[in-house]
């Protein structure tokens, strides 16, 4: 289980720092056309967060801290490489 929970985690980052990319990306263009496909994927990648997180812990109780912190450095390392 505990490969399975690493492995769930690991793509709930990548889903969820992907939607913040997408986020920034919008913000920073000026094309409709570019920022609406920029938020299609924004939310596709929310959503598939959100069934990952989901599937790590329920919804209802709170991640651990030591989680939060490892979810925390590698959204914000993930973001700032792209």
């Amino acid at each position: 289980m505990a490969q399975n929970r690493k492995r769930l985690i690991d793509l709930f980052i990548g889903n969820i720092s992907n939607s913040v990319i997408h986020k920034i990306l919008e913000k920073a263009i000026n094309n409709e056309e570019i920022i609406n496909k920029y938020i299609k994927e924004q939310n596709i990648s929310l959503e598939i967060a959100k069934k990952y997180r989901e599937k790590i812990n329920s919804t209802k109780t709170i991640l651990p801290n030591k989680d939060v912190d490892y979810i925390r450095i590698k959204i914000i390392n993930r973001v700032k490489l792209n």
